[in-house]
């Protein structure tokens, strides 16, 4: 017995078998018409612009930053995880688009707003890369925001509705982000490490790498 070729005769339940009693009602249909498939809908593509915002905080004579994690509501897409600051976007967009709506979003959420709220150190596209859902092809572009600001200020004008934390870049490689948000943290990794690495490319070893330069 196969899937194209049933041997429905010596089939042990083919008294129970619905698709075998319709065939034998109506000789137009076939066993092999089911089980009936599903047509799956195409997914919906959509894009995305994250912001990987890395606090530095000179003042304490910290040599490394803190990163912003803003968590995800508790219903819906990938709920209640942990991602870096991010705006889905109503199109593709170019650099100027996306960099404005990135500043409303932290202007909004954290009351963030480069060359007035704080100083930029460094502000660089890192590049973009495609991630697929069960129904969403997203587009994601990336980029990494480097401040200098108080912790005191930072925590004073964040947005009350919203879930965050400031986590090192050692707590954030042990963390269990989701597939997307370690492609764009090997991204980060990458560029601070100065090379060139793919955003599919192992998140592991792109720490290891790290670890082996320190």
């Amino acid at each position: 017995c196969t899937v194209s070729k049933p041997s429905c005769s010596s089939c042990p339940v083919s008294s129970q078998c619905r698709a075998y009693s319709l065939s034998l009602e109506n000789r137009t249909i076939s066993v092999t018409d089911y089980p009936t498939k599903v047509v799956k809908a195409k997914p919906r593509c959509d894009f995305c612009s994250v912001c990987v915002l890395e606090i530095l905080n000179l003042e304490r004579n910290q040599s490394g930053g803190r990163f912003v994690l803003v968590k995800r509501p508790e219903e819906g897409l990938l709920a209640g995880l942990w991602e870096f600051p991010s705006v889905i976007l109503d199109k593709e967009a170019g650099l100027a688009t996306r960099r404005n709506a990135i500043n409303l979003y932290l202007k909004d959420a954290f009351q963030v707003e480069p060359k007035k709220t704080c100083t930029i150190v460094s502000r660089k596209e890192l590049g973009e890369f495609v991630h697929i859902f069960t129904h969403i092809r997203r587009k994601v572009y990336v980029e990494l925001l480097v401040v200098q600001l108080t912790d005191d200020l930072f925590k004073d004008q964040a947005n009350d509705t919203l879930t965050w934390k400031c986590v090192g870049s050692d707590a954030l490689s042990t963390m269990g982000l989701t597939s997307a948000v370690r492609k764009v943290y090997s991204m980060v990794e990458a560029h601070k490490q100065g090379s060139s690495v793919a955003p599919g490319s192992s998140y592991r070893a792109a720490i290891s790498r790290k670890r082996r330069i320190s």
